[in-house]
């Protein structure tokens, strides 16, 4: 259940920034 809305933001992410978005999201999880 926790993976489906780290995907959703990382996607989110993903649109606004390139792969600095992944880097954060692998470093801060929610």
């Amino acid at each position: 259940e926790s993976d489906q809305p780290i995907i959703v933001q990382h996607t989110r992410l993903d649109s606004r920034q390139p792969a600095n978005s992944i880097m954060t999201t692998i470093a801060h999880p929610l």
